[in-house]
């Protein structure tokens, strides 16, 4: 019984990290990339793809704190902690446990 309500919230939480990836490619698409930082050729903004499999990285536990210091302090990109923050609390705590509340 709860298989089409966790679709649904599935699917809503995959429209909101399609959502944020689009606007971190606006946002952030352009940072440079090097290999000893958290945005590097693996994690980054410069395809729709690889925006999506970063969110998710961050939405699953990864420490987005550390990437927001690097885009503001090493690239001096625009907001990050209201970009991150928000996807944040739309993604863990708003998403999961309504995820968890349908199982």
């Amino acid at each position: 019984m709860s298989i089409s309500p966790a679709l649904n919230v599935t699917a809503a939480l995959s429209l909101v990290i399609f959502v944020y990836a689009v606007a971190g490619m606006q946002l952030y698409g352009n940072v440079p990339q090097c290999d000893g930082n958290k945005i590097n050729a693996g994690q980054n903004f410069s395809n729709i793809f690889r925006s999506m499999q970063f969110l998710y990285q961050i939405a699953t536990g990864q420490d987005f704190i550390s990437v927001v210091r690097e885009l503001r302090d090493v690239h001096a990109a625009p907001l990050p902690f209201a970009f991150f923050g928000s996807f944040y609390v739309l993604a863990i705590f708003v998403f999961l446990n309504l995820f968890v509340a349908v199982l």
